[in-house]
């Protein structure tokens, strides 16, 4: 063992005390008490030794997980702060035992909680969010399907006004002149729209309409002297019945938005006229669309693109139609969401008994606002409204729906 001079002048003084406190002893007496506290200090020194090993294998431990959980540019600081702090008590701190380490080391760590994405467009979808306004609307207008083992029932009420104004000839004292007709259209519809989740990221949808159709013309020959005449007339029939299945492609990923594919076939179970009213129904159709959706959260962006072709009947046709929407959706709070679009179809021309009408195609354009809030559990309150920016299209349409979500009972 080796000694530094402090042992030595240790034991020097020691040895001076002892001699001079027994002066009796005799040589071999000192000698023995001598050799006693020169075991004495040499058990002390190898048990300091001993502690200052393991608190070095300690501290070194403690480093070894700082640099596991510390980020880079706290490490450095954090380190030489605890090996100071180690240092100045390392005279002063009773050594840890071999079992107390053992236990720290296998004492359970506690699992960092897995931070949620939060790019750009990345949502967390649970129970609770699902039900937030948003995505309600969203899952309203077939940008979202609803997850496997929910159904939703909406009832739905819609109101459109459109009034048409043509030319129209007459005879007056024998002479053919031009007058003005005015026709004037309230549709009346209402009906349940239904969606059920299926596996595979699919859904099934169904939509039964009963539609009403109150019809004004006015004839307008003030300007000849012939005043005004106005006939009324009005249809209602069953609609016709729409069923479709739409699928996600694609899940939203960096630049690529969600993609929903549908397909609806229309039944033709309501009538072309009613008391010489048209409710434009009675053909069959065939539609196939797709849906984009862009997440930039409280931000929803869509757009969706699709063609609808009509089948003949008979030698009529009502003409196929194409077209596309684009529209942006805003989480005012979870309980609300307001709504901003534009839609615009393009029609080709009619197809009556074989011979089409030249100049029959139509484009209809219209811009749409809307807003969405929760009223319970499973209850959405969606009001929608609509202008007309083009001679085709309605003047103004609005839409009222109470969509219902809830469990379907034999799905687990």
């Amino acid at each position: 063992m080796k000694f530094n001079h402090k042992h030595l002048l240790s034991i020097t003084l020691l040895v001076g005390v002892v001699c001079s406190a027994i002066p009796t002893w005799g040589k071999e007496n000192n000698q023995a008490l001598v050799k006693e506290l020169l075991n004495k200090l040499e058990e002390r020194d190898r048990k300091l030794a001993e502690r200052d090993a393991l608190i070095n294998d300690l501290q070194r431990r403690v480093t070894h997980l700082e640099r596991l959980v510390v980020k880079p540019g706290q490490e450095t600081e954090k380190t030489e702060t605890f090996a100071q702090s180690t240092k100045t008590k390392n005279e002063k701190t009773p050594s840890p035992s071999q079992s107390q380490v053992a236990q720290a080391e296998a004492a359970p760590k506690p699992k960092p909680k897995p931070k949620p994405d939060t790019g750009p467009g990345s949502f967390e979808v649970d129970e609770e969010a699902a039900e937030r306004a948003l995505e309600r609307t969203l899952t309203q207008t077939g940008a979202l399907l609803l997850p496997f083992g929910r159904a939703e029932i909406q009832p739905f009420f819609t109101y459109t006004r459109q009034e048409i104004d043509n030319p129209n000839l007459i005879t007056v004292n024998g002479d053919l002149v031009t007058g003005r007709q005015e026709i004037r259209l309230d549709q009346f519809e209402s009906g349940v729209f239904s969606r059920l989740g299926l596996p595979m990221e699919t859904q099934l949808e169904l939509r039964v309409p009963y539609t009403i159709v109150d019809r004004s013309t006015v004839n307008n020959f003030s300007f000849v002297g012939g005043g005004r005449d106005e006939t009324k007339s009005s249809g209602s029939r069953l609609g016709d019945i729409r069923l479709g299945l739409a699928k996600t492609l694609f899940r939203e990923q960096g630049w690529r938005p969600d993609l929903i594919a549908r397909l609806t076939w229309t039944a033709p179970t309501g009538r072309r006229f009613d008391d010489g009213v048209s409710l434009s129904g009675g053909f069959h159709r065939l539609e196939g669309s797709l849906t984009a959706l862009k997440r930039q959260d409280p931000l929803a962006f869509t757009g969706r693109f699709f063609y609808n072709a009509a089948f003949d009947d008979h030698g009529n046709n009502p003409g196929d139609r194409f077209g596309f929407s684009v529209g942006a959706f805003l989480a005012a709070s979870p309980e609300t969401s307001l709504s901003i679009s534009l839609e615009q179809s393009f029609i080709d021309e009619v197809k009556l008994n074989g011979r089409i009408i030249e100049g029959s195609d139509r484009v209809s354009s219209s811009f749409i606002l809307g807003a969405s809030s929760i009223l319970g559990r499973g209850f959405l309150l969606s009001v929608f409204g609509g202008i007309g920016l083009t001679e085709d299209a309605p003047d103004y349409f609005i839409n009222i729906s109470v969509p219902l979500r809830f469990n379907v009972p034999f799905v687990r």
